[in-house]
């Protein structure tokens, strides 16, 4: 098994996020800056564990936004019960989505925030606009 890092670039595949990584992001979510130090005490890690971690969401982050900028359309998938949710992972937000496909139509502020950044909204079961 070849266990070599890549020091540059991005990895071919993507790994799902630890259950440390994801409850990093939902901290730095709900208090903007959380520092290094303080989450390596806060998880029982060294600060360079911290900082591969997060040198690890940096480079999904990247990833993403690469992909968003060469992509002609951006569709976002969701069904109605991820709405007024927190993400532990987020795929996309939908004001960068040029079409949302949905099972029931958004609650009225998502669907004005859709209006907004131009996402053309399309229910694909249950209700309609």
């Amino acid at each position: 098994m070849n266990n070599t890092r890549q020091s540059s670039g991005f990895s071919n595949r993507i790994q799902p996020l630890s259950e440390r990584q994801a409850r990093i992001m939902e901290m730095i979510r709900q208090q903007d800056f959380v520092g290094v130090a303080d989450l390596a005490t806060h998880f029982d890690v060294a600060e360079q564990t911290i900082r591969r971690d997060m040198n690890n969401l940096c480079e999904r982050a990247m990833a993403r936004r690469i992909i968003r900028q060469n992509s002609r359309e951006i569709f976002l998938v969701l069904d109605h019960s991820k709405f007024n949710r927190c993400a532990h992972v987020r795929g996309g937000h939908i004001q960068e989505a040029s079409k949302v496909f949905c099972d029931r139509t958004p609650p009225p502020a998502i669907c004005e925030m859709m209006h907004k950044s131009g996402a053309q909204l399309i229910v694909c079961h249950g209700d309609s606009l």
